[in-house]
């Protein structure tokens, strides 16, 4: 099992509080029709849930141990789902040719990017966790 401080993922979460800056501010620059205006807030949503998640494994610092790792696997679990959402409504706004193409490329590669980080993240940290971080209690090993 991890020892407290063994993990540093600093990079990683540095990385994704960029990128849903990038994309709040992709999301502001959209010239969208009212009837659309429905996607710019599902974009904005997801970019607040993706900073919030990096934020709230900032906060998660100053737990030890297997609480820290646990609230980091959480953290990178929701940013990733966060990221993923975003992923899929920018492909939405391209593919109706609601934002330009260079663009669309470059904010998805950057997500994808971010998805596959806190997929890696999560999975390395549940590794050194040594047991499942959503369930209730850890498993005990009975030898």
């Amino acid at each position: 099992m991890a020892q407290p401080g063994s993990v540093n993922t600093s990079g990683e979460w540095r990385r994704a509080l960029e990128v849903s800056e990038r994309l709040i501010k992709t999301t502001g620059e959209l010239e969208l029709e009212p009837r659309r205006e429905w996607v710019r807030q599902v974009l904005k949503e997801a970019a607040s849930q993706l900073r919030a998640a990096v934020l709230a494994a900032s906060q998660g610092v100053t737990e030890e141990g297997v609480q820290r790792l646990r609230s980091h696997v959480v953290a990178a679990d929701a940013a990733r789902s966060d990221a993923s959402l975003a992923s899929y409504f920018l492909n939405f706004l391209n593919s109706e040719g609601l934002i330009d193409t260079a663009q669309a490329f470059e904010v998805e590669a950057l997500l994808h990017r971010t998805e596959l980080d806190m997929a890696e993240m999560s999975e390395r940290l549940t590794r050194e966790l040594g047991f499942d971080p959503y369930a209730s209690f850890p498993a005990c090993d009975m030898s």
